[in-house]
């Protein structure tokens, strides 16, 4: 359902303690005590962001 709403342009925030499920995301914003440590592209679903 998440692919099919992103496929039709809607931006998806997801949050999740699982990487399994983050790695499926294009971009992934890494966050320890309310601060951003690392924002990425994930290369393998960038394609997706496009």
């Amino acid at each position: 359902m998440l692919d099919e709403l992103h496929a039709r342009g809607r931006t998806i925030v997801l949050i999740t303690h699982e990487l399994e499920v983050a790695r499926r995301a294009a971009r992934i914003v890494w966050v320890r005590d309310g601060e951003i440590l690392r924002d990425e592209q994930n290369e393998l679903n960038a394609e997706v962001a496009a």
